[in-house]
């Protein structure tokens, strides 16, 4: 065995180890055959959804739409997207149906909403970052779990990732860990979640409560 081909192999292995083993994930890229893949599911208004040249948007009035990647299940794992802006856009995971799911809302500091939801908590500026569960019909199915304020001016990319394992949901930017909670130990009373109160569905959202309201993707990545 040569000299050269033993330094080649160091440096290879050096590499690896340095790099560090990752999570295997797959990838949307979102081109024009995007939405094909997914189902749409929402509480009112019009289709918001488009996707091409790798950027999936939302846009225009609709009552929570959702996107559920079709044919694709996490019920332990995590779901991460590139978002450049975001009035009041989201990751959902635990997708059963339209009444019952975990959304984490994602807004920058130029959405122009308050809480869209019961009660005054604030612009939604303020919780760039929030956890919600779905449990129940329209408007009143949500409950406010969790928030985190970001610095966050629109344009600039955020890679967001919802992350759930068991009766556990943690929340990423940038690949650092900024906040959650434990469904068991929460102070919100009956949300422990049963394997009949939730699926493995996972997906994007989007809110539009005025014409001008928009949620800009870059990608979807997932892992379980």
């Amino acid at each position: 065995m040569s000299r050269r081909f033993v330094l080649a192999l160091l440096l290879v292995t050096a590499c690896k180890s340095f790099t560090g083993p990752s999570d295997p994930f797959e990838t949307d890229k979102f081109d024009s055959r995007t939405l094909a893949s997914y189902t749409k599911y929402s509480d009112g208004g019009a289709d918001p959804w488009t996707a091409s040249g790798g950027v999936l948007s939302g846009a225009g009035f609709s009552m929570q739409s959702v996107l559920i990647r079709t044919g694709k299940s996490i019920e332990n794992g995590w779901v991460e997207t590139a978002v450049t802006a975001a009035d009041d856009g989201g990751l959902v995971v635990r997708f059963l149906n339209n009444e019952n799911y975990l959304l984490l809302a994602i807004r920058d500091d130029s959405s122009k909403g308050g809480s869209p939801f019961s009660g005054s908590f604030g612009s939604f500026r303020e919780r760039n970052l929030e956890i919600y569960r779905k449990n129940g019909p329209a408007q009143d199915g949500f409950t406010s779990l969790w928030s985190h304020n970001l610095d966050w001016q629109r344009g600039q990319q955020k890679i967001i990732r919802f992350e759930v394992s068991g009766d556990s949901l943690n929340v990423f930017v940038d690949g650092n860990p900024v906040g959650g909670l434990h469904l068991t130990t929460s102070s919100t009373a009956g949300l422990h979640l049963t394997t009949s109160s939730t699926g493995g569905g996972f997906g994007l959202r989007h809110q539009g409560t005025q014409p001008d309201w928009i949620s800009r993707y870059e990608w979807l990545r997932w892992s379980k």
